[in-house]
């Protein structure tokens, strides 16, 4: 809470998204370990090209990825199929009408996952 002209003032010099002092020190931290960095994307490469291709031979459609995540592009399934992951302790990022975001995660957590959607009827 504060005086309208105030709030106006923090909006013109907000950074949307910014992050602490000790978020920023994490990850100039994580970039000086480039090696250790880059060991760990090539994991994440790994496990989201795995979870893709058994997405895939599953029958799902999955348009290739170059982040951290795979997208399902589910329609109106996408709130069905969020409800079906939660059911099985699994959380991923439903947008309702579109399709659900999922994270890639370790192998233990992405095989959970792909025992869960492989599970779903569609």
């Amino acid at each position: 809470m504060a005086p309208e002209h105030i709030t106006a003032a923090l909006k013109k010099v907000y950074v949307a998204f910014s992050v602490n002092m000790v978020a920023q020190a994490a990850a100039i931290a994580s970039l000086d370990a480039h090696d250790e960095l880059m060991e760990r994307v090539a994991e994440i490469v790994g496990e989201r090209d795995r979870v893709r291709a058994a997405l895939l031979e599953g029958g799902y459609e999955v348009p290739e990825s170059q982040a951290n995540f795979v997208w399902l592009p589910l329609g109106e399934q996408a709130a069905a199929f969020s409800a079906h992951a939660l059911d099985n302790k699994l959380i991923v990022r439903a947008f309702a009408g579109s399709g659900v975001r999922v994270t890639t995660s370790t192998p233990e957590e992405n095989d959970l996952f792909l025992a869960a959607a492989l599970s779903f009827s569609r």
